[in-house]
């Protein structure tokens, strides 16, 4: 019975049709990566901080030329379930040059810009 189904199958579509078919099933059977491995960035306003796909470095990059210093904040979860918080600061102003720090693992991440009017912070996810 199933033999005659597959035969009409085949008597019914195209060959191309068959081959797009078989191709999106192969499409479906690759397998995704995590959706945890991925280079984010968080911004506050034109400044920014990013974390490597690996989650071991991240960076502070001040790109407004507004007298004023920023800083990123790299929060890893410890064992015990607090947070081990470390900051890097950008080197140079709106310089160019970017602060970059390695850290075993990075759980959150936090931009800031600090200046005479305060200090402004933005969360990364």
């Amino acid at each position: 019975m199933e033999l005659v189904l597959i035969m009409a199958a085949k008597r019914l579509m195209p060959k191309r049709a068959l081959a797009i078919v078989g191709i999106m099933g192969l499409l479906l059977a690759i397998p995704v990566p995590r959706a945890s491995a991925h280079d984010y960035c968080v911004h506050q306003g034109y400044d920014w901080g990013c974390v490597t796909n690996d989650h071991a470095r991240w960076s502070a990059c001040d790109a407004e030329k507004d007298g004023q210093r920023v800083y990123s904040e790299a929060w890893n979860r410890t064992p015990q379930g607090y947070y081990d918080i470390q900051t890097v600061w950008d080197p140079d102003g709106a310089g160019g040059k970017c602060g970059i720090a390695v850290r075993g693992h990075i759980d959150k991440l936090k931009v800031c810009e600090t200046g005479p009017s305060g200090t402004f912070c933005e969360f990364g996810p």
